[in-house]
């Protein structure tokens, strides 16, 4: 797939909350119908409070379900209104060298399984932050974001192993560059069961259209 592609499904695809569960939607092709998007994109969320609307311990503090984490202390984690990809809120973060975790539930229903995380991601840092699912065994992480400014939906995918004692979601991994005042802003995180891959998914059905359109 080429680089322009890469970063057109990387910063338009776009997740729709609903109640029964999230759903990917292309901001583009809208000749599609809501039933025919939903056949290609629909995902049901494994991941608590994953539009970070849930503040129960306050605006200041880390947002419901995403009480763990490495090296987040106190005052790094913000309830964030302005820079905002789903709902109402998002989460803001400055430091530098942490993981932002949710600690996946009911790890024996997923033993063997395909799982995929994804979210979106804001920040002017290049080559920082990305997701990772730490499976114990195995582990796989998503790409970096860009740096660029925007929000950036990344993905990460792992088969877990049947051996597996925990499932790790970071949905930020930040790496150590020295600099505790990076800013990176995270919002509507889901986890699915499957090996979804909005990237295959949207070349698949833009290479679709081209043929429609040649013939």
């Amino acid at each position: 797939m080429s680089s322009i592609l890469d970063e057109i499904i990387t910063d338009d695809c776009d997740l729709v909350y609903q109640d029964k569960g999230i759903y990917l939607y292309r901001l583009r092709e809208k000749d599609l119908n809501k039933e025919e998007l939903e056949k290609i994109f629909v995902n049901d969320t494994l991941l608590r409070n994953g539009s970070f609307e849930n503040w129960s311990h306050g605006p200041h503090n880390k947002p419901d379900f995403f009480e763990g984490g490495d090296n987040i202390f106190e005052g790094m984690v913000r309830r964030e209104e302005k820079e905002v990809r789903v709902g109402r809120y998002s989460a803001k973060i400055t430091g530098d060298n942490f993981n932002f975790t949710q600690i996946l539930s009911n790890i024996e229903d997923y033993k063997g399984k395909k799982l995929t995380c994804f979210a979106w991601m804001k920040t002017n840092v290049p080559n920082k932050y990305r997701i990772q699912i730490d499976g114990g065994l195995e582990e796989s992480f998503s790409k970096r974001h860009s740096g660029r400014g925007g929000w950036e939906l990344l993905q990460a995918n792992l088969t877990v192993n049947p051996s597996a004692k925990n499932i790790i979601i970071r949905i930020i991994q930040a790496e150590k560059t020295g600099n505790v005042d990076n800013v990176v802003y995270v919002d509507g995180a889901l986890l699915a069961e499957g090996d979804w891959n909005t990237f295959y998914l949207y070349a698949q059905h833009i290479n679709k259209g081209l043929l429609k359109t040649q013939n």
